[in-house]
């Protein structure tokens, strides 16, 4: 069911990215590399996919679980534990309230940790498909050695935050197995001081050393589907870009538009992206139908600009 239900998740999502990414402006392309976008769609919502309902109903809940066995049972068994789970000693803090701060800490850092791993890992996808679109001019300027080092510049970047991804993890883990061998000494400890059954000491044992040990492994899990769904929140940004001003039409031309090729410009303004210098400033134009019209002038004077505004590429502004 959660394999089923994250599959339908992921095609919606990615139906809704492939739409607005189709309908979003170009200032949205000029702004965000290749890679970053390609980092969404295969990173992000693929691995989402195919590890979202492992890491979280067959890893996340049954350690959940298990752990929480292995605590529920030993104190059951003996009561005395209790006081050593939330009143602790004189000068230490309680187990359980240790496991909380260790946890929360390392879930916070984690999640900044692997948003940091993200961000690094956009710009390696961007050094590999950039140099394709102009790989002849790389290779007639002999600048292959230059792409490469930036290439490895990048994927060091992007080693340095696995690394520290990798790091939280042994320190999250060396914590969590000096708790797990402070309860284990406090469960035969207990057994000892109040002549515990051997049958009911032993179960609580077995369970205790079994089970308590992965609580690390809980929390590690739970921080990747933490993470994961901070991933689809990212993914859901890209479904809500404002669209080109053509595909929401307010009234229909009509149906026999257009019936004369007239372009007729008036007050028109052009800038490249919101609050910008203006590169065309209220152009006044009538072009007969049929009519062969030519722009001239010179390096910067504003062709390029005329014709982007034609087409709407940005979008121009009418006074």
């Amino acid at each position: 069911m959660s394999y089923w239900s994250s599959t339908r998740c992921s095609e919606r999502l990615h139906d809704k990215m492939v739409v607005a990414i189709l309908k979003a402006p170009v200032m949205f392309f000029d702004s965000n590399p290749v890679g970053r976008i390609l980092h969404r769609f295969l990173k992000i919502l693929v691995g989402w996919t195919s590890s979202y309902p492992k890491r979280f109903s067959q890893r996340s809940i049954d350690t959940v679980l298990l752990v929480s066995a292995s605590i529920i049972i030993p104190t059951v068994m003996n009561p005395w534990l209790f006081f050593v789970l939330t009143d602790g000693c004189q000068q230490q803090q309680p187990l359980i309230v240790s496991v909380i701060y260790f946890a929360t800490y390392y879930l916070k850092t984690s999640r900044e940790l692997m948003r940091l791993a993200s961000i690094c890992r956009s710009p390696v996808f961007s050094k590999i498909s950039e140099p394709l679109d102009g790989l002849d001019t790389i290779r007639t300027r002999g600048r292959q050695s230059d792409f490469v080092e930036e290439f490895y510049r990048h994927h060091d970047v992007l080693n340095q935050a696995n690394i520290l991804v990798l790091a939280s993890g042994k320190w999250i883990s060396v914590r969590f197995e000096i708790l797990a061998s402070l309860f284990i000494d406090a469960v035969a400890l207990a057994a000892v001081l109040v002549s515990q059954d051997a049958a009911f000491a032993g179960l609580a044992l077995a369970y205790v050393v079994e089970r308590f040990g992965p609580t690390q492994n809980a929390v590690r899990k739970t921080a990747e589907v933490e993470n994961l769904m901070t991933s689809v929140k990212r993914v859901i940004t890209y479904t809500k870009f404002e669209c080109e001003s053509g595909y929401i039409i307010e009234r229909r031309p009509p149906e026999k538009w257009p019936s004369e090729g007239n372009i007729i410009l008036k007050d028109v303004s052009l800038a490249y992206y919101p609050g910008g210098p203006q590169v065309l400033n209220n152009i006044k134009l009538n072009i007969e139908g049929g009519a062969k019209i030519g722009v001239t002038g010179r390096t910067g004077s504003g062709k390029s600009s005329f014709v982007a505004a034609l087409i709407r590429m940005p979008e121009s502004v009418v006074k």
